[in-house]
């Protein structure tokens, strides 16, 4: 699992030669215990499915859903759906972003409207340890004639 990540940092860095990355394990992991972090979002079926699921997985085949299979973060900004989320781990190594698309597709069900007048924004969340959030927030990453971000 670590090497394919890598393999995709690597892929991602030649792309974009302008983005420094670093990867390395927290100190709590360096033994090799520990888990799996799987972070998802469930569809646009509800307005409650574009927003923020956590499972964990000690093996990475048995999954465990957590806060009873109900969302762990839930968007009010925004188009108040989000999806495609990904965890970044800050600079610094004491903390961590989740970013996810500003985009709700059950409360604006027009993909050609995404496409075109969609968020110019994404979604970010802080945290230090993966378990305390912060609030959502927009970060504009796209101009505005830009179709969706």
């Amino acid at each position: 699992m670590r090497s394919l990540f890598a393999s995709a940092v690597t892929r991602l860095q030649k792309t974009l030669p302008c983005l420094a990355l670093s990867l390395f394990a927290h100190p709590s992991m360096a033994d090799g215990s520990g888990g799996y972090l799987f972070v998802t979002f469930r569809g646009e079926a509800t307005p409650m499915s574009e927003q923020i699921y956590f499972m964990v997985s000690e093996d990475g085949q048995k999954w465990e859903a957590l806060h009873q299979g109900a969302p762990v973060l839930v968007s009010d900004v925004g188009e108040q759906g989000v999806r495609d989320p990904y965890i970044i781990r800050a600079p610094s190594g004491d903390g961590f972003y989740l970013i996810a698309t500003d985009l709700s597709i059950n409360r604006h069900p027009d993909w050609g409207r995404a496409q075109t007048d969609a968020s110019q924004s994404i979604v970010v969340w802080e945290s230090e340890d993966l378990v305390h959030w912060s609030e959502p927030r927009l970060m504009k990453v796209a101009p505005d004639d830009a179709g969706c971000a």
